[in-house]
């Protein structure tokens, strides 16, 4: 028979997993930037190894897109 400890491990075992599909389905579904999911550290602890790529490739992105309008802005108005 399986004591309390050991139900309460399962039961977070299995929220863990639900939250990983649940950003997962959302992210296939609606075509959302991971990036945009993360609102805590603990989000992308839940995410998968192909997840976190990406979120870093996503980042990547999102500081390249920042160099360049800077860079535009520097030249329009310096």
């Amino acid at each position: 028979m399986k004591n309390s400890n050991q139900i309460a491990s399962q039961e977070e075992i299995l929220e863990k997993v639900e939250d990983t599909k649940e950003i997962k389905i959302s992210n296939q579904e609606n075509n959302i930037k991971i990036l945009d999911q993360i609102k805590e550290t603990s989000d992308i602890k839940k995410l998968t190894d192909k997840q976190k790529e990406q979120l870093a490739q996503e980042i990547r992105e999102e500081i390249i897109d920042t160099r360049k309008f800077d860079t535009f802005l520097i030249k329009k108005f310096c």
